[in-house]
């Protein structure tokens, strides 16, 4: 707890309400990427479910930071805090590693695309 309190700011009672809806959706504690395409693919129109899916491979990628392909629950709270936050500069950089497809840290021409 102390660990996830200092990296996001978060109360001990925020974590624990966290963690059990973390954990409802995740009971192994991986959120998967197809999660989330499941999750949202009922609310999306078929036309344009082509951008969505670039949105979320590419929120996925931002979220999910040490790459292993699924959402840990740090890497959870990490992102309800940037989407909480009221930091033009963290929310710019949120803005940024969403935008940044290969990971290198810079948006590209080819990011954009």
């Amino acid at each position: 707890l102390t660990h996830c309190q200092q990296v996001t700011g978060l109360t001990n009672d925020e974590i624990r309400i966290e963690h059990k809806r973390f954990f409802d959706l995740a009971p192994d504690g991986r959120l998967k990427k197809l999660y989330m395409e499941e999750l949202l693919g009922d609310h999306i129109p078929n036309t344009t479910w082509k951008h969505v899916k670039y949105l979320i491979d590419c929120l996925f990628a931002a979220i999910d930071s040490n790459g292993d392909g699924s959402i840990d629950f740090l890497e959870y709270l990490m992102s309800r805090k940037f989407f909480q936050t009221d930091s033009p500069n963290e929310k710019a950089d949120f803005i940024c590693r969403i935008i940044d497809r290969n990971g290198d840290n810079l948006v590209s021409k080819k990011d954009l695309e």
